[in-house]
């Protein structure tokens, strides 16, 4: 049986055994919910940076009149508030225009507010999940004696089967073997961002 071979089947059973007590981050059942999960966000991600890409060309188009209207009126200021039509767009602009602005922001803001992930159809991993998947790689690692740094960049003894992880990706393993009290696995995780 090739190391390979060894490596899959432990992952398997190790998997096994921890999905018996109900945990999310070894049930490869539960885990393909996580890529609805995933789905749904990048779908509601887009959907806000839409949004508010709208929201922020709509108050780029009032700033540009701002700015426009501003350098002809430092031009020659008394001729411009002189001027009948200027000193009605200037009131404009400082009544219904900028209440036309504030409420893109108020809007903007309260979306934000109001942006939420959760949904009671998908399922979402836990605190226990990120910590419980970060101590089975660990344990994995010293198996296996597994490199952190071809982990961090998803290989497996030499062969790639993952996106290499990201400092932060690095960063988070680490804390999270640290408070697990691995402090061996967590400085090695900690040193490879």
């Amino acid at each position: 049986m090739s190391q390979l071979n060894i490596i899959t089947l432990s992952i398997l059973i190790v998997s096994f055994v921890i999905w018996a007590n109900g945990e999310v981050y070894t049930s490869t059942h539960e885990m393909e919910y996580l890529l609805e999960t995933q789905q749904r966000v990048v779908k509601e991600l887009d959907a806000y940076i839409s949004k508010e890409e709208q929201r922020l060309n709509a108050l780029k188009r009032h700033l540009e009149i701002y700015k426009r209207e501003e350098k002809k009126a430092m031009e020659d200021p008394v001729n411009y508030v002189g001027n009948p039509i200027n000193a009605f767009t200037l009131i404009k602009r400082l009544t219904y225009d900028l209440k036309e602005i504030e409420t893109h922001i108020k809007v903007g803001t309260e979306y934000i507010n109001n942006v939420t992930f959760r949904h009671d159809d998908v399922m979402y991993p836990t605190q226990e999940d990120l910590t419980g998947a970060a101590v089975a790689l660990s344990r994995l690692q010293q198996t296996y004696q597994l490199e952190v740094d071809e982990l961090a960049e998803g290989k497996l003894k030499g062969v790639t089967y993952s996106t290499p992880l990201t400092g932060g990706d690095c960063y988070e393993l680490g804390k999270a073997l640290y408070n697990e009290k691995i402090y061996k696995d967590s400085l090695e995780w900690m040193t490879v961002t």
